[in-house]
């Protein structure tokens, strides 16, 4: 039993920083935009330098990254998750309507596509829309039609679920501490409802549009947002859905750190993606539009593990708009893709490892106790 104890002290060592504070690298996906991992402005006709792609989402049955883009028209384009490589477009037959007519998109996890049109601000004979598609061959039918606030719908979408289950979330403008949500009895017709959150306790730094740049479901009642300060909100939503309860606050990151998505690796550790937008010099690292990844293990206090960008360039985001959307994952890593409005698709490969500290303590103590059993050995 001795000879046992060790090794699985280690183990537990292992576990233990398996379970919280990662290294981890982010490096270009090499397969993905001719090698860099970045589809850059001009690159595609579909992606420039023109303000008109502000939606990007994953679709985990196809594998394909959608992009909404208003350049020449209204298009969901679609990208091999992999290459980047053009797959063709979503039909938009019947899309019409709001100050954009599509503007942000999320993918169910059946494959399920939904995109939103923007709507500044939503009302009765301006309505914010929702699309929904059964898959990428399919046509879209209107799965949304109102305004659950007479205010700006656009900027930020979120799905979470399937069929029934599906849930959709979008940011909006006021009230600053207000985000809807919309749920389904049949999993194709939607209602939605504005959820209120109260501003006690005190979320900290400013609360001006808390979740209109930047949201994300972390399960299906409970999300993260991002707005117009450094705070990053955690938030549970209540049982009838009109109200939610501030779980976790956080000032990670800057305030030009806006478009998120989350998910927890098959190794258990929560991440959070964020993508700074261009135009931050604050960093003084260079090129901006970089993708920064945190720990989310303890929602108050967030730990940042990698960053990195794949641009060359610095287009300016002016409305600080863009998508984070996580593709596939495995047991220490994850494929994310992101867009900074104007600056282009990038990919990325995020790798977590235990902290080498831990990694090297076992290996010492793995040999002493070979030694030591050596020499027990006679040899």
């Amino acid at each position: 039993m001795k000879k046992l104890l060790f090794p699985l002290l280690c183990l537990t060592i292992v576990f233990q920083f398996y379970g919280s504070l990662q290294a981890a690298t982010l490096t270009a996906l090499s397969t993905f935009g001719g090698g860099d991992g970045w589809i850059a402005p001009g690159d595609h006709p579909r992606v420039q330098n023109d303000n008109n792609q502000r939606g990007l989402a994953y679709n985990p049955v196809s594998g394909n990254v959608l992009l909404v883009s208003r350049t020449g028209g209204t298009f969901v384009q679609k990208f091999d998750g992999v290459t980047g490589a053009d797959e063709g477009t979503l039909d938009v037959t019947g899309i019409s309507g709001g100050t954009f007519a599509l503007s942000t998109i999320g993918v169910a996890s059946d494959g399920a596509i939904f995109a939103a049109n923007l709507a500044s601000p939503a009302s009765s004979t301006s309505p914010y829309k929702i699309y929904r598609w059964d898959d990428e061959a399919a046509t879209p039918t209107l799965a949304f039609s109102g305004a659950p606030q007479a205010t700006r719908y656009g900027d930020t979408i979120d799905v979470t679920g399937s069929g029934v289950n599906t849930r959709i979330i979008a940011g909006h403008g006021t009230p600053a501490n207000n985000f809807s949500i919309f749920t389904t009895a049949d999993g194709s017709n939607f209602t939605g409802t504005s959820v209120a959150i109260p501003l006690s306790p005190a979320p900290g730094g400013t609360v001006s549009s808390s979740f209109r740049l930047g949201l994300t479901f972390t399960d299906n009642d409970t999300v993260v947002g991002r707005g117009d300060g450094a705070n990053t909100r955690v938030v549970d939503i209540a049982a009838g859905l009109t109200t939610g309860t501030q779980v976790a606050v956080s000032s990670n990151g800057q305030n030009t750190y806006r478009p998120i998505d989350y998910t927890v690796l098959g190794n258990g550790i929560p991440i959070l993606a964020m993508q700074q937008i261009a135009g931050d010099i604050s960093l003084g690292i260079g090129t901006t539009s970089r993708l920064f990844i945190y720990d989310m293990t303890d929602p108050n206090n967030p730990v940042e593990i990698a960053q990195k960008s794949n641009t060359t360039i610095s287009n300016a985001n002016g409305n600080a708009t863009g998508s984070v959307a996580i593709g596939k994952t495995t047991y220490r890593k994850a494929i994310i893709y992101s867009l900074d409005t104007n600056n282009g698709i990038q990919a990325f490969e995020l790798t977590t490892v235990p902290e080498p500290t831990s990694l090297a303590l076992c290996g010492l103590g793995l040999a002493v106790m070979g030694v030591m059993r050596g020499r027990r050995n006679g040899r």
